[in-house]
């Protein structure tokens, strides 16, 4: 029998099946001896901030069809795209991040070899999913016996964190499974929507501000946890910090307007948080100079979020 190659593995049938992701394996610590294998506890979808409003209207991240070069093109078939990586140059997809604990991704459902695309970093791909894919070109891989670069030992997930790693849902996930929101960085030069968006090199900041908006003004609470940080203590997180104090400088301009009632001042305010939301800042700062101060404008804002939260923000404590 010739030797078997180093991509090949023998399944006792007398053939040898090759296996694609076996260049991309990782080994788990064990016996004292080091490996390679980095603990996979979370992982991210990044969006634009207009596909994140929708996604926080809806309630679910939808599952859409496959734009990026893919062997799956062909098959129409729609995925939510998720990864554990953290992109130090930013990110292509956008600057809000919503983040899923692995293990609640891959709860009942089996995990199939997609490829590997071999960009300047490689990037492999899984499957995720609870149908059968007999006719789609994956292969089932079971990471408690494969020796690729996602594993499960001892009922904890590991990954080779050297290479990109892609997941692809095929449903779509809601966001009761959701447990942060984040605002990250979008990268300088690369964006993955068609066009563009005109977010380039931006830090998150404004997505920040437009999302705080958005859950203010429609008075969404379902997602408050994950805009909450409890250690040290219970608070607010920076990134609903980061949003808040945004959106206050976006309405704030000196305002000197008729409104300085309590419901005449938060009618005015919510307008406004409504049409930031939208994109329409300077629609938003017309609407707020219907209010009598900018200190006025604060101290109801604090309220509206102390509100919303049950918390007080620090971000308004001038």
């Amino acid at each position: 029998m010739s030797p078997k190659a180093d991509d090949a593995d023998d399944h006792g049938d007398g053939f040898l099946m090759t296996t694609p992701w076996k260049p991309y394996a990782c080994t788990v610590t064990a016996a004292g001896v080091a490996g390679t294998a980095s603990v996979l506890s979370t992982v991210h979808h990044v969006t634009h901030t207009g596909p994140a409003l929708r996604i926080l209207a809806d309630g679910q991240v939808t599952r859409g069809l496959i734009y990026d070069e893919c062997i799956l093109n062909d098959s129409r078939t729609t995925v939510v795209w998720l990864s554990p990586n953290n992109w130090h140059n930013g990110s292509r997809y956008g600057c809000v991040q919503f983040t899923f604990n692995f293990a609640d991704i891959v709860a009942r459902r089996k995990i199939y070899w997609v490829e590997v695309r071999k960009y300047k970093n490689h990037a492999y791909r899984f499957m995720i999913s609870d149908k059968d894919l007999s006719k789609l070109p994956v292969t089932p891989y079971d990471p408690t016996k494969e020796e690729g670069p996602l594993r499960q030992v001892g009922g904890v997930w590991y990954w080779n964190s050297e290479h990109t790693a892609e997941f692809l849902l095929d449903s779509s996930l809601i966001l009761h499974f959701c447990k942060k929101i984040d605002f990250v960085k979008h990268h300088e030069k690369m964006c993955a929507a068609p066009g563009g968006c005109g977010q380039l090199g931006q830090d998150g900041t404004n997505a920040a501000g437009r999302v705080l908006a958005f859950l203010l003004s429609r008075d969404l609470r379902g997602l408050n946890d994950t805009l909450i940080v409890t250690d040290p203590k219970t608070e607010l997180s920076t990134a609903a910090e980061r949003g808040i104090l945004k959106a206050y400088e976006d309405l704030s301009r000196n305002l000197g307007g008729p409104a300085k009632s309590n419901d005449d001042v938060d009618a005015a305010l919510r307008a406004a948080l409504l049409q930031l939301a939208a994109g329409e800042e300077t629609h938003a700062q017309a609407t707020a100079k219907l209010i009598r101060s900018d200190d006025l404008l604060c101290r109801r804002l604090a309220e509206l979020v102390k509100r919303h939260f049950k918390l007080e923000s620090t971000a308004l404590k001038f």
